[in-house]
């Protein structure tokens, strides 16, 4: 009958802030008796955790013993684990410990809350205690010490006893056999008969009826001291010359050694068998034999052969290497060195570049290279536009008639995430999650303030978003944030994270970010591609800690995520975004210039253009004059269509093609 479930207790790790508030009760004298079965879980779902590890520290409240434990993987594509309780744990006393989940190649550790263990005294008294102590010292010292060979010759010897019972005749009267049978039985679990007699394995028996008789201390210590000669017995034999041979006398010694009652037990084996058994091991000697000879005769050809091929190679060597010396000696040209003679080539060389490739090209002399590409910008000096791909016209966006409030180049993407702007109404663990060791508040500009309490270094404070958000496997997705650390220590490990759910789970992020402690706004960013198998996602902020018990006080504002691969301005989500939320003016600029900044734009109210909501994009111009496209007269654009250059004012005309790959360009300038 097994005990498995009756020893076994299940516990929930469910969610990262997860408490648990039922303390697990142990009891002192335990020795492997209680098994605890851990299912990590994700909101109830089950959590695939390969390539993770969980161990349990502990901390006696009271006492200064201490120490961690490894978990036994269960099951671990379900997120299950099993802690089998150890005795440095029974000790009496209450227990505070932590479950610690371990990912070494993403360098992540999540702790959990404080778990809590009782350990109650029980009548198993030091003593006996010691006892036990001394018996699983001496279990460890045979299996040990015992020789992996005379396992394995104790295992042929039971072999070929099994396949020759018939031949074997043993002599003994049924008294003797019942008993035989009776200590061997006895013995099989525990030393794996290799030549422990009944007087040792009575003395083991006593020892375990002391302790259930409440002997005395002078009778267990007797009883103790047999162990231990039996103990170095035990020893002596282990480093010894122990092997088994199969004929009468050693056969014999066995009998003598395990049968102390008196019986004899007389084994014939005859000479056929021992024939037989000589047959079988010069059989097998001939095979290795063989096998090394041949695995030798494949090493010396393998040899010969690389040998070969080693000497054609430096004779092929050694032919060119004279054929040039030759050559240049008849030229009176050095073989490693400049020309010392030749003014120019005596057949002039072409050299051509191509503005249409950037391919570097090799030129020997032997011939024409007219397809040499070229690298970088051309300076606005040199007369051209310094920018690499020759963009001139651009479109700026802002807040103000002189576009420096909220200047950006990018039109802004909606927000995937709801509630991002703060109140004290929606700050609550269903939208806004804290981490462990964490308070969330409201904090200035709509933000969050985060005050982290720290913890064991590695622990993930901060927060997270509450709900899941829909996405589609192969889209691009990115995550931003301003930060403000506003506390009195810099902040070394920050980190952006995306957990992706579905058939297979995820955890992307971009950590390692430091935030000095300035109480200026540092910008985040972080883009990753979903993975197949998800449908949901829920955004991270985490505060990773790099120092014991280290408080950290920061503000978070901005909370956003974006389909695409640019971190566009903030803005709310498409269910709360209102007129006010969008920029109030657009800038054009035909200016041949890097970097532009808002000086570099003309303003326009966004009233004399009109923006489609769904794309972002600007919609044909009004009041009959062509701000939307930003094309006044002398503007360049480029297409790929020969007959038009694609807009409907004003008056274009083509100026030129290219061919670039497969593809050809048209430019057209805007005369009228």
């Amino acid at each position: 009958m097994s005990l498995d479930n009756f020893k076994k207790q299940t516990i929930t790790w469910d969610m990262i802030n997860q408490a648990f508030e039922q303390p697990i009760q142990i009891m002192e004298g335990d020795v492997n008796a209680r098994t605890i079965l851990l299912k990590i879980t994700d909101n109830g779902s089950v959590l695939d955790l390969t390539g993770y590890s969980v161990k349990l520290t502990y901390q006696y409240m009271y006492k200064s013993q201490s120490g961690f434990i490894m978990l036994t993987p269960n099951d671990i594509s379900k997120g299950e684990f099993t802690l089998i309780i150890p005795t440095e744990m029974t000790v009496s006393g209450l227990i505070k410990s932590n479950l610690i989940l371990l990912n070494e190649d993403k360098e992540q550790v999540i702790v959990s809350k404080n778990l809590t263990f009782i350990s109650d005294d029980s009548t198993v008294t030091d003593l006996a205690q010691e006892v036990n102590n001394k018996i699983d010292d001496f279990t460890k010292l045979l299996l040990e010490n015992m020789p992996q060979v005379m396992r394995s010759e104790l295992n042929d010897l039971h072999a070929q006893t099994e396949s020759n019972t018939s031949n074997i005749e043993l002599k003994a009267n049924s008294s003797d056999m019942t008993s035989l049978q009776s200590a061997m039985n006895s013995l099989q679990n525990k030393v794996e008969a290799f030549g422990i007699t009944p007087e040792n394995l009575v003395t083991i028996k006593s020892l375990l009826d002391a302790i259930a008789n409440n002997a005395t201390d002078s009778e267990v210590a007797e009883l103790i001291n047999s162990v231990n000669v039996l103990t170095s017995n035990i020893s002596l034999m282990s480093g010894g010359d122990y092997s088994p041979k199969a004929n009468k006398t050693d056969l014999e010694s066995l009998q003598h050694t395990v049968n102390n009652q008196s019986a004899t037990i007389s084994t014939k084996a005859n000479q056929t068998d021992l024939d037989n058994l000589q047959a079988t091991v010069d059989k097998q000697g001939v095979a290795i034999s063989t096998k090394a000879e041949q695995s030798e005769l494949s090493t010396t050809n393998k040899n010969v052969t690389t040998a070969q091929e080693t000497a054609k190679q430096a004779e092929s060597e050694a032919k060119n290497a004279m054929a040039k010396a030759t050559e240049a000696q008849a030229n009176s040209l050095p073989l490693n060195g400049n020309a010392v003679s030749a003014s120019k080539l005596e057949t002039a060389r072409k050299l051509g570049v191509n503005l249409q490739s950037s391919a570097q090209q090799n030129f020997d002399g032997s011939s024409d290279v007219t397809n040499i590409g070229v690298s970088g910008v051309l300076p606005i000096a040199n007369g051209g536009t310094s920018t690499s791909d020759g963009v001139i016209n651009t479109i700026a966006y802002a807040n103000s008639a002189d576009g420096t409030d909220g200047f950006t180049t990018v039109y802004p993407n909606l927000n995937l995430l709801n509630n991002t702007i703060i109140t004290q109404e929606n700050l609550t663990p269903k939208n806004w999650t804290p981490g462990v060791g964490s308070s969330l508040s409201v904090g200035s500009n709509n933000g969050i303030k985060v005050v982290n309490n720290g913890g064991a270094i590695g622990s993930q404070g901060g927060f997270s978003y509450g709900p899941t958000i829909n996405v589609k496997a192969g889209d691009q997705i990115t995550v931003s944030c301003c930060i403000r650390n506003i506390g009195t220590v810099d902040i070394k490990d920050f980190a952006l994270s995306m957990a992706f759910y579905g058939t297979s789970n995820s955890y992307p992020a971009k950590g390692k970010l430091e935030i000095t402690h300035d109480g200026k706004k540092h910008f985040f960013s972080f883009t990753t591609i979903v993975p197949s198998g998800a449908t949901t996602a829920r955004p991270r902020w985490f505060d990773v800690a790099t120092v014991v018990n280290e408080k950290h006080i920061f503000e978070v504002e901005g909370m956003k995520v974006e389909p695409g691969s640019i971190a566009t301005p903030y803005m709310p989500s498409a269910s709360e975004v209102t007129v006010e939320d969008y920029p109030k003016y657009v800038g054009f600029s035909n200016s041949i210039k890097p970097n532009k900044k808002s000086s570099d734009y003309n303003w326009l109210p966004m009233g004399l253009v009109s923006i489609d909501r769904a794309t972002g994009l600007l919609k044909p111009p009004v009041m009959g004059i062509d701000y939307a496209q930003a094309h006044p007269v002398g503007s360049v654009v480029t297409n790929t269509s020969s007959s038009s250059s694609g807009y409907s004012t004003g008056t274009w005309e083509n100026i030129g093609e290219a061919v670039i790959g497969s593809t050809t360009i048209y430019y057209w300038q805007r005369t009228a």
